[in-house]
């Protein structure tokens, strides 16, 4: 299995119930991907996952369906939630991560090819989300920009895993901010790739739906949606 998995594209095809949800709209709870999610099969349970330093979204979360067929089906469709278009890719189990003989970081930094389409890069002082996406578009379609407040890094979503390849294989990154002189100066950035994991050290969960608190969000999602609008905003 150690083998299997630390084979390039193994991430990508090996089966799972569980998914990594990047570029969330910062108010999105657990409540909406459970929504969000369900159309295409039964969820298990959803978590949206916050810094421990600010209590703040760090725009992803963790999505659990009861059967690998809607995983499949997932991975296979388009996903836009509050304004945002996900990045939506398979999860690694805890386990599997320790089958690999890897720790979560340094399979972040190893330059392998990866499904992966988020990058973790280091945020410069006056870096903006514009200045990133505008900078990460020469690579590929980017998808979204997570910048959480009071945060030293930055995620960056992509719509295809070949352009993290793209910036994978670039040795230098470099972005242009004006400072508070008036001067433009080069601030270096360091991009790695993000290979989703089930358990991070740095996050705490925002809220979680699970078990019967999953039907009864449906239940009720449905119950709203087939009420007059002057009702449902009552």
């Amino acid at each position: 299995r150690q083998e299997a998995l630390n084979r390039p594209g193994s991430i990508e095809s090996m089966p799972t119930t569980r998914i990594f949800v990047g570029n969330l709209n910062k108010t999105a709870s657990a409540v909406d991907l459970v929504i969000h999610f369900s159309q295409f099969g039964a969820v298990k349970d959803a978590t949206v996952m916050a810094s421990k330093k600010t209590g703040k979204s760090r725009g992803f979360g963790f999505v659990t369906f009861k059967n690998e067929k809607t995983t499949e089906k997932v991975m296979g469709q388009y996903h836009r939630l509050m304004g945002h278009n996900l990045a939506v890719q398979k999860a690694l189990k805890e386990e599997d991560i320790a089958i690999r003989g890897e720790a979560p970081s340094a399979q972040m930094s190893k330059s392998v090819s990866t499904p992966t389409r988020t990058m973790r890069v280091n945020l410069p002082q006056g870096a903006s989300e514009n200045i990133l996406q505008n900078y990460f578009s020469k690579f590929g379609t980017v998808s979204g920009v997570d910048m959480a407040g009071g945060s030293d890094e930055a995620h960056v979503h992509f719509v295809s895993p070949k352009a993290v390849e793209k910036v994978a294989s670039k040795v230098k990154h470099a972005i242009e901010i004006v400072s508070n002189d008036g001067e433009t100066v080069l601030r270096s950035l360091y991009p790695e790739k993000e290979i989703a994991s089930a358990e991070d050290a740095t996050f705490k969960p925002v809220l979680t739906v699970a078990g019967s608190d999953v039907d009864r969000v449906i239940q009720e999602s449905k119950a709203g949606a087939a009420l007059p609008n002057d009702q449902a905003a009552a």
